[in-house]
């Protein structure tokens, strides 16, 4: 495969939005050092896996945060947080507001729970999601399957896009 020239991936709309973002953040100083909450668009892929032995794994890729601080740090490369596996519970895949993620170490979280409570996946999932983050204002997601096939997408925003496919049944795709 012929490699491309960094300048190749330099779409000049995007390089003008980001200018522009630059130019808001300098004339709008009440903005300095806050977080970067509540972005309206999430743009994670995660993925989830199981295989015929009960070996589970997960991945997930960010959508990235434009514009964002200087020495921000995302959640997608962290391991428990962005993504996490255990053969003996289960795998997972985060998306959403990165700083909730990370303060909640979700993925991990959600096997730690199955683990200490010998909760099933999907009560696990739920109780991250809805209980434990309850009083959260971000938005936070995630999908996981256990060792036996069990899925379970939780998130507490109005929409995650997500799919699945399980054995020889029809994929299922969802929005809301």
């Amino acid at each position: 495969i012929k490699l491309a020239p960094t300048s190749y991936f330099v779409v000049p709309h995007q390089y003008d939005e980001f200018e522009k973002a630059q130019k808001d953040e300098f004339l709008n100083i009440s903005k300095a050092g806050k977080e970067q909450i509540g972005a309206e668009m999430h743009g994670t892929v995660g993925a989830v896996a199981v295989d015929h032995e009960g070996n589970v794994a997960a991945a997930t890729s960010t959508g990235g945060t434009a514009n964002c601080k200087e020495g921000r740090i995302g959640d997608s490369s962290m391991v428990g947080v962005g993504s996490y596996a255990n053969n003996s519970t289960c795998a997972v895949s985060g998306t959403g507001d990165g700083e909730y993620l990370i303060r909640g170490v979700i993925c991990h979280s959600v096997s730690e729970i199955m683990r200490y409570k010998n909760l099933p996946l999907k009560s696990a999932c739920k109780q991250v999601i809805q209980v434990n983050n309850k009083a959260i204002k971000g938005d936070i997601g995630i999908i996981a399957v256990d060792k036996n096939g069990n899925i379970s997408l939780e998130f507490n925003s109005e929409r995650m896009l997500r799919a699945w496919k399980e054995g020889n049944k029809k994929p299922v795709v969802k929005i809301y």
